[in-house]
């Protein structure tokens, strides 16, 4: 098949969805299909991912706006040229300069693209007013257009149906990993080494992810202050770039007496994210809203305990593998508790993340998941579902 992958930005530093665009094109490719990457430059001077050789990258030159909307002017020009050498396009978000673009095109070349939202489908949180600006100017035309719409999780299924799209146009195929990146880890101690944290007796308590608001880190930090024994020979790592938060949460670490022990050392790619999560006594993502969740699993692939928020699909797939601690968002005291459990219980922890590392491997291995994918790619060529 010749796909064309679609998405807004196509950068580490841009979350999720940028990283599953990269993970499905790889296997795509490995399985022989003809896959290119359509997506705006945004974020690409602080991170990239490896490059793709199996695979082509059109990184089109990007502006923004204050509504966090990402113009590639380019791509009218290239959609002009080129729409026409593929068979199904893959749309990732949904409220995007990028989407108004293919669904023009794809509707004049008789293309079927396929939609996964992410979880962007849903009108909450930040820029309600324009998202209904979109939805009422692009999206009668937008949504109804997707022959499919894939849900990573079956609480996502639930935002599609209350968006008034039908259960027959879905289908449910969770994000994946890459188990054999997690083959030959780093040696343990390197990311120790790095931050400077020589005693081995203190335990590490790790959040990664961007430092936004949705993203309940200052509920950790609530819980850290509140954890006693073992708290106080640990420290609070908070990896991730900043999403608008990290000063706010730096005097917060500060007014609750725990600064000295609250390091923000930024954001984290590749191999040295890895050494991080190898390091880590426990990992920590409570989040207040999230889709899916990969750093849990990240985590347990890594040998990691987990507590995180019963939240949408994270606390839905969680509590399905039996992988990690579960938590109410924004309970730090409950945080706390599910914290010092993982860290005094380390057999019970440990049988944690053999359940999780079982579930991934039979349900979340991107060789399990991207048949499922081709099937969806196959139906929409076909005219179905819909």
């Amino acid at each position: 098949m010749r796909i064309l992958q679609v998405a807004p930005s196509y950068s580490p530093k841009m979350g999720g969805s940028a990283h599953v665009v990269s993970q499905i094109s790889k296997h795509l490719a490995i399985r022989g299909h003809r896959v290119t990457v359509l997506a705006g430059d945004f974020g690409l001077k602080e991170a990239q991912f490896p490059p793709g050789e199996a695979f082509e990258q059109n990184l089109l030159p990007s502006l923004t706006s204050r509504w966090g909307f990402y113009l590639t002017p380019g791509l009218i020009g290239w959609c002009r040229e080129r729409i026409r050498d593929y068979e199904v396009i893959h749309l990732h978000e949904v409220r995007t300069f990028q989407n108004v673009v293919l669904h023009y095109f794809s509707k004049a070349r008789s293309i079927p693209y396929v939609i996964s939202a992410h979880g962007t489908l849903p009108v909450f949180e930040a820029r309600k007013c324009a998202k209904r600006i979109f939805d009422r100017v692009f999206g009668c035309s937008l949504v109804p257009g997707a022959v499919c719409w894939i849900a990573v999780s079956r609480f996502e299924m639930g935002q599609y149906l209350a968006a008034g799209i039908k259960r027959e146009r879905m289908r449910f195929i969770p994000n994946g990993l890459d188990v054999d990146e997690f083959v030959g880890l780093p040696t343990g101690g390197t990311f120790r080494g790095k931050i400077g944290l020589v005693e081995p007796e203190t335990k590490i308590l790790l959040f990664l992810g961007r430092l936004h608001r949705i993203k309940g880190v200052r509920y950790l930090l609530e819980a850290f202050a509140h954890l006693t024994g073992e708290g106080k020979r640990s420290c609070l790592i908070i990896v991730g770039p900043d999403g608008g938060e990290q000063s706010s949460l730096e005097s917060l670490a500060v007014q609750l007496g725990i600064g000295g022990r609250t390091i923000f050392p930024g954001p984290l790619y590749g191999r040295e994210k890895l050494a991080a999560l190898v390091d880590a006594d426990v990992v920590v993502y409570a989040p207040k809203y999230e889709i899916f969740g990969l750093v849990p699993f990240e985590a347990c692939l890594c040998g990691t305990p987990v507590v995180a928020s019963e939240v949408g699909g994270l606390g839905e797939f969680i509590r399905e593998s039996g992988g990690g601690y579960l938590v109410p968002f924004g309970d730090s005291q409950a945080l706390a508790m599910e914290i010092s459990r993982a860290l005094e219980q380390p057999n019970e922890a440990a049988r944690m993340v053999e359940a999780g590392q079982a579930f991934i491997r039979e349900r979340l291995d991107w060789k399990v998941i991207v048949p499922e994918l081709e099937a969806v790619y196959g139906e929409a060529m076909n005219g179905s579902p819909g």
